[in-house]
């Protein structure tokens, strides 16, 4: 785990740092929460999940990205992760069928835990039918239950 606290970095540097660590770098996730900071400044904490191996050359990535002059590295003893699936399915809207990504996380012994439809999938299909998004999403993770 990475993480270093910024005072001086824009949302829209923050935003473009969240895209290039996990397009371009391949981080396992990250997270970007508002802070007060020291002499009462807002500010930002920025985590990051990554390999040992990778963490070096991340934590280089997040100084020259935000301008931070350190990031701290932590040692997660361990992480607890869902074995994930995925799917595609069909849903029809507006008289028009259309095929969006879903995932699907179980337990080790199959329990299903969660089923979450595609973002980038089901943002297509409401841009594409000038439906909300929502309701995309709903449908979407509704049909692919009953196949579990």
């Amino acid at each position: 785990m990475l993480e270093t606290n910024v005072d001086n970095v824009t949302g829209e540097v923050l935003g473009n740092l969240i895209e290039v660590l996990m397009a371009e770098e391949g981080v396992k996730d990250v997270a970007i929460t508002p802070a007060q900071m020291k002499k009462c400044r807002s500010g930002h904490i920025i985590k990051v999940i990554t390999t040992p191996q990778e963490a070096a050359r991340i934590a280089y990535r997040i100084m020259e990205e935000t301008g931070s002059l350190g990031v701290r590295s932590m040692q997660v003893k361990q992480r607890f992760i869902a074995n994930r699936e995925q799917r595609k399915v069909k849903v029809r809207l507006k008289g028009v069928e259309k095929e969006v990504g879903v995932k699907i996380g179980t337990d080790a012994a199959g329990n299903v835990l969660n089923v979450a439809a595609e973002f980038e999938d089901a943002k297509r299909v409401a841009a594409d039918l000038k439906i909300p998004l929502k309701t995309v999403i709903k449908l979407v993770e509704e049909t692919a239950k009953p196949f579990l």
